[in-house]
């Protein structure tokens, strides 16, 4: 139902955080993977802006897992956020997400997420940039792993956030 100018807001605690990323990678497109791109504050929805990673293939399952450096006990989204390019051969719409969350690194608990899709603007043409995977509850956790399924041959992410103290305005 678009963004309904809705903008959410919190302190992201994946900033700078270091992550793994395991799934089927591809460069050749462009892109880059530093060990920040996902955590690095940049998010941005235009592909020449070179800040993303890109999965390929359809139904490939990929997976991009965050230490927060420590135990987090309010812990209440993780957003996506991703690129499309030219709407037919990438786009940013996985068909599944699910998210694990583990204190210890070790051992890792699925949790329930309710799903926020969230457009550029309202218009109809617009593709989803956003995903927020809204915990029903308050979260425990120092690592954060979402794993999600790609509907079209690229998925391009260009940044990850693990928020607390969300709240929502009303534009």
């Amino acid at each position: 139902s678009g963004n309904m100018n809705e903008i959410i807001k919190g302190i992201n605690y994946a900033f700078n955080q270091k992550y793994n990323i395991s799934g089927n990678l591809n460069f050749a497109k462009g892109g880059e993977d530093d060990g920040k791109t996902l955590t690095n504050g940049i998010s941005s929805t235009i592909y020449s802006e070179n800040c993303f990673v890109i999965f390929e293939g359809i139904d490939s399952i990929n997976t991009v897992s965050v230490d927060l450096g420590k135990v987090y006990t309010d812990l209440s989204f993780v957003s996506l956020n991703g690129i499309y390019e030219d709407g037919k051969n990438a786009s940013f719409d996985p068909t599944k997400v699910s998210i694990l969350v583990s204190h210890d690194g070790k051992q890792y608990t699925p949790i329930d997420v309710f799903i926020i899709k969230n457009k550029e603007d309202d218009s109809i043409s617009s593709e989803i940039n956003e995903y927020y995977c809204v915990f029903p509850n308050s979260i425990l956790a120092r690592w954060i792993s979402v794993t999600f399924v790609n509907i079209s041959k690229y998925l391009y992410i260009s940044e990850i956030k693990i928020v607390i103290e969300w709240y929502i305005l009303k534009e």
